[in-house]
């Protein structure tokens, strides 16, 4: 059995490579799709309400998620290049 941690490693990186507002336009219609699926099954959101309430949380989400991975980015360059475990 392969250990799933270098091809973790190998999309994370992938992911980081990315530009952010790439990361942005990958991000936001996965996070409007999710979240408006969630709105309208758990929560029970009639049709129109979830898919807003999925689109409103996704712009949120999305600038989280793109400054997330610059702060993780950065430490992991950061610990890099003194040599230590991020």
């Amino acid at each position: 059995m392969s250990d799933p941690a270098p091809a973790r490693s190998g999309l994370v990186q992938r992911w980081e490579a990315l530009e952010g507002g790439q990361q942005a336009a990958i991000a936001f219609p996965t996070l409007a799709v999710v979240l408006a699926v969630i709105h309208l099954t758990l929560l029970g959101q009639p049709l129109w309400r979830g898919i807003a309430y999925g689109i409103f949380w996704s712009v949120p989400a999305t600038v989280l998620l793109v400054v997330a991975t610059a702060g993780e980015k950065r430490k992991r360059e950061r610990a890099a290049r003194s040599g230590e475990e991020p």
